[in-house]
């Protein structure tokens, strides 16, 4: 199969949070709120351009003490930051991977007492039944109107 004829067009996006905890691991205990803090100050900027501003002055803040966790964040800020070509509505669902990862989550919790699959059918069962119950639970559920809602709330209160 030739993914790029489906996907070609599509932007990566990396999660946040998964960068987080890399850089999190990477930094020293005493230092490790404020490098989270200004990352995460990064990812809620209102716009791209706010957003490397900020990335500009945490990279400046951090870039003497932790040279190589900047420059692995400054590699993947692309991706990171992609979530930004899309819509404002949706920016809350495209920059998480949550989705994604509770599916890998039901498929290794299925997968757990053996430590692997039989074989491709038993692979396959799990995937259909792991994605079986997605779609019943998603079933009748438009994420897209009730975002919009709650945006038109929010508006509203303020």
């Amino acid at each position: 199969m030739r993914w790029w004829k489906y996907w070609g067009t599509c932007r990566i996006n990396c999660a946040l949070a998964h960068r987080c905890r890399n850089v999190r691991k990477s930094v020293w205990a005493a230092d490790r709120k404020a490098v989270i803090a200004g990352l995460q100050a990064v990812y809620d900027a209102e716009n791209p351009r706010a957003a490397k501003d900020g990335f500009r002055l945490w990279r400046i803040r951090w870039q003497e003490k932790y040279p190589r966790v900047v420059a692995s964040v400054q590699e993947d800020l692309g991706y990171l930051l992609a979530f930004y070509d899309c819509p404002k509505l949706h920016w809350e669902y495209v920059r998480t991977t949550n989705p994604i990862e509770r599916v890998f989550r039901e498929l290794r919790r299925s997968q757990f007492g053996c430590g692997a699959f039989a074989n491709r059918d038993s692979c396959n069962r799990a995937v259909f039944r792991v994605f079986s119950w997605l779609n019943e639970l998603w079933k009748g559920r438009n994420i897209w109107q009730s975002r919009l809602r709650k945006c038109k709330h929010i508006r509203k209160a303020a």
